[in-house]
């Protein structure tokens, strides 16, 4: 209000006012309402925002929560305003874990971080989420998908005789053990091939079922007299030992028949005990003047051990009974209990003067000292029999029928002068031809000495099978040659007496094994 004074306008309460314009309705937000406001909405009016119940203004959001009328336009005190977003309800639960950092009620914004139960992890092949966000009214996962939490393992299954490694307590699912055999142990190949467990969920679950089971190596496997095998250290539990016989040795056919052994847990077990026992071959079969070879059974050569050969009478002898046949036993040929008996018909020394028989005995005496060395071709001792005068007169036949005449010339002369015994010169004209008929014997000893010649030469140098030393194993191999070496080595369990010998090796000099005293085992 103005009043006109003295020519001027005076106002009643300066300054004078200022009109402003009304506003029109205030601006809405979703999910809230407003209050302290009402049509017609003057300038300088304000409003004030609430959001609904379950929900909240956005804290990432603007904070403008009232809005003035100015001059008709609507002015927020904190623009811009703020957002209301919806409460979440109650967070998921996740199996075996426990849940903080946040209370209900669960505001738009709130986190919930999971943990697993003690005794519980993570799968290490599963989500790696383990945290949840309120996000208007939906829970979301930081990294996708939540985690799940596993049951730890408690130890680890136990194996006899084997070690466990790359794993350590607590054990988590997702740990994995292996397992490795003690030294001097080994996986059964026919067992099961399981060496690893992992676990899974609080149980421990094997790579390969069923787990290994580990077996003890062997020692040196038994040795055979006169037999060779065919194995090498180190002997684990499964490995096959073949045994073969030296050369010139065969398994005795009336003995075991086990020539392989296994190792089974440390020990070694035979295919077919007992096992096999190697006897040494025969030379080729006596041949004595009194009797024939007919045949062998198996034929040789070779002669196995318990090889027979039978035998008949020669020609101008008679069977008096007995067997006739020789058995190989062990390199040696043995006659039966009841060997054939071979005579010499006693018909023979009287027929006429002319046949050279009657006339060989005055120089069989003379030749019997030296037919032995024509049977040493065979072990046999039973040979010098009294049979054994017949083989001189067979074997210097020849020689006497090159020379029949001047022996018979003489024969008439031997026989004249044991008469005049009165006179000592016939005794010193008869002495010369006893000196000329023992020529021919002496020419017939020869042969035989070069008959033993042949088996002396036929393995010049060689050795026969080197000595056998109880609780040993050597490591040579026949043929035996002259320089060969065998060293001698205690199978496991045995070692060296020191109180004994001390040689571990033989050298083959010229079919000679030497050696200082044997080591004791």
């Amino acid at each position: 209000m103005v009043t006109c004074n003295d020519g001027f306008w005076f106002w009643n309460t300066p300054p004078p006012m200022i009109c402003k314009m009304d506003c029109g309705p205030p601006p809405m937000l979703d999910y809230a309402i407003r209050d302290g406001c009402v049509a017609p909405y003057k300038h300088g009016d304000k409003c004030t925002y609430h959001c609904f119940p379950e929900f909240c203004p956005d804290p990432d959001g603007g904070t403008g929560d009232m809005a003035t009328c100015n001059n008709g336009i609507w002015v927020w005190n904190n623009p811009p305003p703020m957002v209301c977003k919806m409460d979440c309800g109650p967070p998921p639960m996740l199996d075996y874990a426990d849940l903080d950092g946040c209370v209900a009620p669960y505001k738009h914004g709130d986190k919930c971080t999971y943990h697993c139960f003690p005794e519980f992890c993570p799968d290490p092949d599963g989500g790696t989420g383990n945290m949840v966000t309120c996000d208007d009214g939906v829970w979301v996962w930081n990294n996708p998908p939540p985690i799940e939490c596993k049951m730890d393992c408690g130890p680890p299954p136990m194996l006899d005789y084997a070690d466990l490694d790359g794993c350590v307590a607590p054990f988590k699912h997702g740990d994995v053990c292996d397992y490795h055999c003690f030294a001097g142990f080994c996986p059964d190949p026919e067992g099961g091939t399981g060496d690893m467990v992992t676990c899974e969920d609080g149980i421990w679950v094997w790579n390969n079922p069923p787990p290994i089971e580990c077996k003890m190596d062997c020692g040196l496997p038994p040795m055979l007299d006169n037999a060779n095998v065919n194995c090498f250290p180190p002997f684990k539990h499964g490995d096959e030992c073949e045994y073969y016989c030296f050369q010139g040795y065969c398994p005795d056919p009336d003995g075991g028949t086990g020539d392989m052994v296994t190792c089974e847990d440390g020990v070694w077990v035979w295919n077919n005990p007992p096992p096999m026992e190697c006897k040494k071959d025969c030379e080729d079969p006596p041949d004595p003047e009194d009797r024939d070879l007919l045949y062998c059974d198996p034929p040789g050569p070779p002669y196995k051990h318990w090889a027979v050969c039978y035998y008949e009478c020669a020609e101008g002898y008679t069977g008096d009974g007995g067997d006739g046949s020789l058995t190989c036993n062990d390199g040696v040929w043995e006659e039966s209990y009841d060997p054939l008996s071979c005579l010499h018909p006693t018909s023979t020394p009287t027929p006429t003067p002319t046949t050279t028989p009657t006339t060989t005995p005055t120089t069989t005496p003379t030749t019997t000292p030296t037919t032995p060395p024509t049977s040493p071709s065979s072990p046999a001792t039973t040979y010098p029999l009294t049979t054994s005068t017949a083989p001189p007169t067979t074997t210097t036949a020849p020689p006497t029928t090159t020379t029949p005449p001047p022996t018979t010339t003489t024969a008439p002369p031997t026989t004249t002068t044991p008469p005049p015994t009165t006179t000592t010169e016939p005794p010193t004209t008869t002495t010369p031809p006893p000196t000329t008929t023992t020529a021919p014997p002496t020419t017939t000893t020869p042969p035989p000495t070069t008959t033993t010649a042949p088996p002396t030469t036929t393995t010049p140098g060689h050795c026969d099978p080197p000595p056998i030393v109880d609780n040993t194993i050597k490591d040579c191999v026949a043929p035996y040659k002259h320089g060969d070496e065998c060293t001698y080595t205690c199978i496991a369990g045995y070692c060296p007496d020191p109180d004994g010998g001390t040689g571990d090796m033989v050298t083959c000099e010229d079919g000679v094994w030497w050696i200082v005293a044997h080591h004791q085992c």
